[in-house]
């Protein structure tokens, strides 16, 4: 039963699948922090502007009012980025990273900023239609933006090629989208909620997006920004059998928007099954909670690329001697294995062969037994 897991139905999905259902316990949290002096129907109507723009989203106002009863944290929120000004605004995304989010302009404005940009809606359009989203977020310097253009189209091309052997068919490729340099401080909210790091983005850096706008693996930049790797993140979104794949992969951060009706029925159309279904989520549930199948054999439909970010590593040594007498294929031990000598290996694959000759014995032994003693009688 546990070597069938990669060949019967319990894995119907596939990676692409589960990040179309909001599995994640835990939402955004956008803290409005208001003074002692806010009347009770100023906070009513801000909760009211709240339900109206936060509806249908994976992000939940926590309004403050600072008269000393407010909880402990939420002065500290404040201090952390130096907010000394009320009414102000903090966003703390599921992991507990949190970021100012200005208020230059009226409450309403501010909050549909934070669920909603056009990148955004780029995202989850062509998320849905396509493999996924290959997000590149521009440096400073044009030369190598241009390498990580090349990049990341010839990664797509390469996915685009292997697509056909997909486990389960996606029609159309992953899709490259660019954020230039001057567009980052539009869209500050959505880089920081996937880990791009906008303040700090001198070199250019690449993450692979699914489903609802989930980033699966690490941001690529710098010297990690290289094809084989980020093949190999875009491989993963297209498995199927999720009883190999390391589970803390499909729990990766999630950018805050609005998931309203409209996109849930092409998201339906698409899958063929509602992602959003009590029993369908609770099978992917029970997917991402099983623990990895030892007997499992992870079958990759890209040949000949680098797997480390699936738990292979490659490592360079020295080069021994040759030898006249090599020996094929023995057991590599581990850090922790204690050495095993060549007269045991014999005796180990001796061991079964063994067993059945004195199986086979024992059972003559005894037919000849049973055969004298009816003679006898």
């Amino acid at each position: 039963m546990a070597f069938a897991c990669c060949t019967a139905g319990a894995c119907r999905f596939n990676v692409r699948d589960l990040g179309f259902a909001d599995l994640d316990l835990q939402h955004y949290r956008l803290f409005y922090f208001v003074s002692t002096n806010e009347s009770p129907i100023a906070l009513q109507g801000i909760k009211s502007v709240g339900d109206e723009v936060l509806r249908d989203s994976n992000v939940e106002l926590v309004t403050v009012r600072m008269d000393g009863s407010e909880p402990s944290g939420a002065r500290k929120l404040l201090e952390a980025h130096q907010l000394d000004r009320l009414p102000a605004m903090v966003l703390v995304s599921p992991d507990q990273q949190s970021l100012a989010v200005p208020l230059n302009r009226d409450a309403k404005t501010a909050e549909t900023a934070v669920v909603n940009s056009p990148l955004r809606e780029k995202i989850l359009k062509s998320a849905v239609e396509t493999y996924g989203v290959v997000l590149l977020v521009e440096g400073n310097d044009a030369e190598q933006n241009r390498n990580a253009r090349q990049v990341a189209d010839a990664a797509v091309k390469q996915i685009t090629e292997a697509m056909p052997r997909l486990p389960k068919p996606i029609h159309l490729p992953p899709l490259v989208l660019v954020v230039p340099p001057e567009q980052t401080a539009n869209e500050n909210i959505l880089l920081w909620s996937l880990g791009f790091e906008p303040d700090q983005q001198a070199w250019p850096a690449v993450g692979v997006l699914y489903g609802r706008g989930k980033r699966i693996g690490p941001v690529l930049r710098g010297a990690d920004l290289r094809q084989p790797r980020l093949l190999q993140l875009l491989g993963v979104v297209g498995q199927d059998c999720e009883c190999y794949l390391d589970r803390s992969w499909m729990h990766g951060p999630v950018m805050p928007a609005r998931w309203g009706e409209s996109v849930q029925k092409r998201v339906v159309a698409q899958l063929g099954f509602d992602a959003e279904s009590p029993m369908i989520k609770a099978e992917m549930n029970a997917i991402l909670e099983r623990g990895p199948n030892p007997n499992a054999k992870p079958a990759s439909f890209i040949g000949g690329t680098d797997a480390e970010l699936l738990g292979y590593h490659e490592a360079v040594l020295d080069a021994p001697t040759p030898a006249t007498n090599q020996q094929p294929n023995l057991p590599v031990a581990s850090s922790n294995s204690k050495p095993v000598s060549l007269d045991a290996i014999s005796l180990r694959q001796r061991f079964p062969v063994g067993v059945l000759l004195l199986l086979a014995v024992l059972a003559l032994g005894g037919g000849l037994m049973i055969l004298f003693r009816r003679r006898q009688n």
